[in-house]
C-alpha cells in the first residue's frame, strides 16, 4: 500500500495528465502516433517553464561552484578529517551556500524521471496494438525495422539515442567531464530500457529528445546570439511572493477534492464500493484520491511554485486562491445537482448540461472573481479565510469518513461472506424435486416489461423455451425504487408503502425482514425443501443480511451475486482499477464550473482512451449467476418438494452486450447488428434516443436468453411440467421511451411496470394475459392450489388480493434511498397516485391522490 501511495502521489497525476492529451488527440486527429507526438509536444510546452527555470538554477549552480572552486581545493588539500570538514562549513556559510544545493545541478534528471515513469507506465498499457503511424507497422511492438543476415533490429531505440547524445552535446557545452557522463550514461540506460518496448512508448520518448534538442539549440546557440546589453540591464520590478496564500489555497483544493468530495460519496453507500470477491475497504479509494489530490496541488503545484520567478509565483498565487474559491463554491451550490452515481462514478440517466443553470453559475464565478482581484491587497485576510474552510472541509471530510467507517463495522459479515465467496465453485443449491412439486419465485431487479414483446419479436425461440407462460403487460409496482417496491412481490399486499407506512410502530426494516420470510416459512411449513438466494435488502442492507432466516435450521440461504465470476474475475479488478482512476476526476467534475462538467464527464468515460463500451462488473456479478443456473440446480429424486426464492440484478446494471447472442464482450461492436426497425412492433414504437435505453434493453434481453437456457435444461431433466415459476420485477425504469405511458411530467408508468411472467403446474403453451395485476399477487399465485386459505404467520392476516379488488391501490414516486428510515418509508419527497382503472395504458386510471 505504500508504494501504491507514493505512485498515486507523485506518478499518477502525470498519468491523468498525459492520458487526457492522449484521448482528445485521438479523437481529433483519429491516429494514435499523431495522438503520441502531440502528447510529446503538450507535455514538453507544459513543463517547459519548468525546464527552463531549472536550467537557470543549474546554472546558477555551476557558477557558484566556479566561483568557489579555488578555496574548495585548497581546503580539501590543506586539512583532513572533522578540521576540513569545519573548514568547509564555514566557508559554505560565509559564502552562503548549502551542500544540498548540489542537487541542483540535477534537477532535470529528477524532473524527467517521474515523467518517464508516467509515459512508460500509461503508454506500456494503452491499447496500441494495430495502430500503424508512418514507417512503424504497429506501435504496439517493438518495430523490428532493420534487417541483418537474419537478425532484426530496433531502429527507433538507436534513433531515440543519437538524438539524446546530440542533445547533450549542445547541452553541455563547457560543462565539467562528470556533468557531461551524467547525460551520455543517462542516455544509454534509456536505450537498454526501451530497446524492446512498443515502438509507441519508443516513439514518445524520441520526440521528447528530439524537442530537447531543438530547445538546446534555441537557448544554448541562438538565445545567446539575440541577447544585448539593454535586454540584460533592464530593470525589473521587485514583486514580493505570499507562499502562504499559495500553500493555504493547494490545500483547500487538496482536501476538497482528495476529501471532501469522495468521503461524501462513500459515506452515502459503503456497501455499493464492495465487490465480494475482492473485499477491501472502500475508505481506500478517500486515502488514493487524497494522494493524487496533493500530487496535483501541493507536490506538483508546489514545484512549479518553488521554480517560479517571483511574478510568476504572484500570478500563481492568486490563480490558486481563485481556484480554490470557484471549486468551494461550485461544489457547495452546484454539487448535489446531478444525480444518482455508479460504484464507477457514472450517472445512471448521464449528465445534461441546464444552460440556465451554467449562465447562473458563470454569473457566480465572475463576481468571486471580482471580489477577489479588488480586494486582493488584503492578503492576510484572504490567507486566514482558505485557511478556515480548509479546516472545515478536512473536517467534514473526516465526519464523513467516521460515519462510513461505522456503517462498515456494522456490515463486516460482508468480509465473512466475501472470504467465502472468493472460494466458491458452482455446484447445486437450487433444490427442485423430480416427484414432487416446486415453486420459483424469480425477482429480476428491474427488468422492463414493455420490453418483453419486443425480445420476444427479435428472438423467436424464446416462445418454445418459454411455453406455458403466461406474460402479463398490464402489471404494475407500487414504487420506482426497489426499498418501495420489492417487499409486495414477497409478503403481499400488507407490504405496499401505503400498507407499510400505516404498521407505523413497526420499523420499517422488520417490515421488509417480515415480507422476505413470509413464503420460505410458508413452504417450510408444508415440508418443502426452500432455497433462498439473495433477499432484496434483507436487513436494509446493500448485501443481503441471511441472518434474518437464522431461527430457521431448514431454510437453505445464499449469496449467489457474485459467487460466480470464475475466469471473469477480471471485471471486478477493472471496476476496482476505474474507482481508483475515477475518483479524483468525478471530484474535478464536481468543483468545474458547471458548463465544463459534462465535458470532463465525457458520457462517463472521464476521458478513458482504453475504456470498454461493454458490460460492468456489477452486471457480470449478476449475469454469471443466470448463466450457471443449470449447474446450480439440484434435482432431487427424494425431495417432497422444492421452493426456491431467488433475487438477481442483471437488468438493474445496464450495459451494451455483444449481438446477435447478447453475451459480454471486451469490446462491444454492434455495427453490424443494429436495426432500429425492431423497435417498432404492432405500430408502437419504443424510443431508442440514447445508449442509456438501449443498455437497458441489451441487459433485459440476455437476461431471458440466459433463464431460457435454464428453462431447457429443466425440460431436459423432466422437472418442467410439475415446477411453477414466477418470473417478477419490483418495478421498472423511468427512461420515456413510450408516449402511451408518460401520464405527466412526474410519472412515467414505465417505471412502475414490473415484468410478471407465471407458468403452471403442467402448462406447455406461451400466452399473453391483459388481466389487470400487480406484483403484489406474488404470493398468492405461488400458493393458489398449495395452501388453503393461506395466512401470513407474522401478522395473521390472510394473503390474497382484495386490496387489489377494492380497487385503492397507491403509487408513490418517492425516491429517498435512505436504507434507515425509521418505522416508516420516505413518501413525503414524492407523490402519491391512485389507480382507478384496471388498464394501465389508459392515461385515466391514473389520478393523482390528495
Amino acid at each position: 500500500m505504500i508504494s501504491k501511495s507514493l505512485f498515486f502521489l507523485f506518478i499518477q497525476p502525470l498519468v491523468l495528465l498525459i492520458e487526457f492529451i492522449f484521448t482528445n488527440m485521438s479523437r481529433v486527429f483519429g491516429n494514435h502516433g499523431v495522438a503520441i507526438i502531440m502528447v510529446s509536444v503538450v507535455i514538453n510546452l507544459l513543463i517547459l517553464p519548468l525546464y527552463k527555470r531549472s536550467d537557470a538554477m543549474q546554472e546558477q549552480e555551476r557558477l557558484k561552484q566556479r566561483e568557489m572552486e579555488k578555496w574548495v581545493k585548497h581546503i580539501r588539500k590543506t586539512f583532513r578529517g572533522d578540521e576540513r570538514f569545519m573548514m568547509l562549513s564555514t566557508y559554505y556559510r560565509q559564502q552562503n551556500y548549502h551542500p544540498i544545493n548540489a542537487m541542483r545541478g540535477s534537477l532535470s534528471l529528477f524532473l524527467q524521471v517521474p515523467f518517464f515513469i508516467a509515459a512508460y507506465h500509461y503508454l506500456s498499457n494503452v491499447d496500441l496494438q494495430g495502430s500503424s503511424f508512418l514507417f512503424l507497422p504497429n506501435l504496439g511492438e517493438a518495430d523490428h525495422l532493420i534487417k541483418i543476415a537474419g537478425l532484426s533490429l530496433n531502429l527507433m531505440p538507436i534513433l531515440m539515442t543519437g538524438i539524446n547524445c546530440i542533445s547533450g552535446v549542445i547541452y553541455t557545452k563547457g560543462f565539467p567531464l562528470k556533468d557531461k557522463l551524467q547525460l551520455y550514461i543517462l542516455a544509454g540506460l534509456f536505450l537498454i530500457v526501451l530497446y524492446q518496448s512498443p515502438s509507441g512508448l519508443v516513439l514518445y520518448w524520441t520526440m521528447n529528445n528530439l524537442f530537447s534538442l531543438l530547445k538546446n539549440i534555441v537557448m544554448k546557440i541562438i538565445s545567446p546570439l539575440l541577447k544585448t546589453d539593454a535586454n540584460q540591464n533592464k530593470k525589473r520590478k521587485v514583486v514580493v511572493p505570499s507562499p502562504k496564500i499559495f500553500w493555504t489555497g493547494a490545500l483547500l483544493l487538496a482536501v476538497l477534492m482528495g476529501l471532501t468530495i469522495p468521503a461524501s460519496v462513500i459515506s452515502a453507500s459503503p456497501a455499493e464500493f464492495i465487490s465480494l470477491n475482492a473485499y477491501r475497504n472502500p475508505l481506500i479509494l478517500v486515502w488514493l484520491t487524497v494522494c493524487v489530490a496533493l500530487g496535483v496541488f501541493v507536490v506538483w503545484g508546489g514545484i512549479l511554485y518553488y521554480v517560479s520567478s517571483d511574478a510568476a509565483k504572484k500570478a500563481l498565487e492568486k490563480i490558486i486562491c481563485l481556484l480554490a474559491f470557484i471549486g468551494l463554491a461550485d461544489y457547495m451550490i452546484y454539487g448535489n445537482r446531478t444525480g444518482t452515481v455508479s460504484p464507477l462514478l457514472t450517472y445512471h440517466e448521464g449528465l445534461n448540461l441546464v444552460m440556465k443553470t451554467a449562465i447562473q453559475n458563470l454569473v457566480v464565478i465572475a463576481v468571486l472573481t471580482a471580489v477577489v482581484l479588488i480586494l486582493w491587497k488584503y492578503e492576510k485576510i484572504w490567507q486566514t479565510v482558505l485557511l478556515v474552510f480548509s479546516i472545515s472541509l478536512f473536517g467534514l471530510g473526516m465526519w464523513n469518513v467516521v460515519q462510513a467507517q461505522k456503517e462498515l463495522t456494522d456490515m463486516d459479515y460482508i468480509r465473512t461472506i466475501s472470504e467465502d465467496t472468493e472460494a466458491t465453485e458452482v455446484s447445486p443449491i437450487l433444490t427442485l424435486s423430480k416427484t414432487g412439486k416446486n415453486v420459483v419465485v424469480f425477482m429480476l431487479d428491474r427488468a422492463i416489461s414493455d420490453y418483453f414483446p419486443y425480445i420476444m419479436a427479435e428472438k423467436p425461440e424464446l416462445s418454445e423455451q418459454f411455453s406455458g407462460f403466461v406474460y402479463y403487460p398490464n402489471t404494475i409496482s407500487f414504487g420506482q425504487y426497489t426499498i418501495y417496491a420489492s417487499a409486495a412481490i414477497f409478503g403481499g399486499y400488507e407490504y405496499t408503502p401505503s400498507a407499510m407506512n400505516e404498521r407505523s410502530d413497526v420499523p420499517a426494516v422488520d417490515k421488509q425482514n417480515e415480507a422476505l420470510k413470509v413464503l420460505p416459512v410458508l413452504f417450510d411449513d408444508m415440508g418443502y425443501d426452500v432455497t433462498v438466494c439473495d433477499p432484496p435488502l434483507a436487513g436494509y442492507k446493500e448485501v443481503s443480511d441471511l441472518s434474518i432466516y437464522d431461527e430457521y435450521p431448514d431454510i437453505d440461504t445464499h449469496i449467489t451475486m457474485g459467487a460466480y465470476l470464475g475466469d471473469d474475475q477480471k471485471y471486478v479488478r477493472r471496476l476496482q482499477d476505474g474507482q481508483e482512476r475515477n475518483f479524483f476526476l468525478y471530484s474535478l467534475m464536481k468543483v468545474a464550473p458547471v458548463i465544463g462538467q459534462k465535458f470532463i464527464y465525457d458520457d462517463g468515460t472521464y476521458f478513458e482512451a482504453t475504456k470498454n463500451n461493454s458490460q460492468s462488473p456489477a452486471f457480470m456479478e449478476s449475469y454469471t449467476v443466470l448463466s450457471n443456473l443449470s449447474a446450480l440446480t439440484d434435482i432431487s429424486e427424494d425431495s417432497e418438494g422444492g421452493f426456491v426464492m431467488i433475487d438477481n440484478e442483471a437488468p438493474h446494471e445496464p450495459c451494451l452486450m455483444q449481438m446477435p447472442e447478447y453475451e459480454p464482450a471486451d469490446n462491444v461492436n454492434n455495427g453490424a447488428y443494429e436495426d432500429i426497425s425492431r423497435f417498432t412492433l404492432d405500430g408502437r414504437t419504443m424510443k431508442m434516443s440514447n445508449s442509456f435505453q438501449l443498455q437497458h434493453y441489451h441487459v433485459n434481453m440476455a437476461s431471458y436468453l440466459q433463464i431460457g437456457k435454464w428453462l431447457d435444461y429443466l425440460k431436459e431433466n423432466d422437472v418442467y411440467d410439475n415446477t411453477r415459476i414466477i418470473i417478477v420485477a419490483d418495478h421498472g425504469r423511468v427512461l420515456r421511451q413510450f408516449d402511451d405511458l408518460n401520464v405527466s411530467e412526474e410519472l412515467d408508468v414505465e417505471g412502475y411496470h414490473p415484468i410478471l411472467l407465471v407458468k403452471d403446474f403442467d402448462a406447455d403453451v406461451y400466452a399473453s394475459s391483459d388481466e389487470f395485476m400487480t406484483n403484489a399477487d406474488v404470493p398468492t399465485l405461488a400458493l393458489e392450489g398449495l395452501l388453503d386459505h393461506p395466512v401470513n404467520p407474522f401478522t395473521g392476516n390472510p394473503i390474497n388480493d382484495t386490496a387489489k379488488r377494492e380497487g385503492n391501490l397507491l403509487i408513490t414516486t418517492a425516491d429517498d434511498f435512505d436504507q434507515n428510515p425509521g418505522n416508516t418509508l420516505n413518501t413525503e419527497c414524492g407523490v402519491w397516485y391512485r389507480m382507478v382503472g384496471d388498464n394501465l395504458f389508459d392515461k385515466s386510471s391514473w389520478e393523482k391522490a390528495e
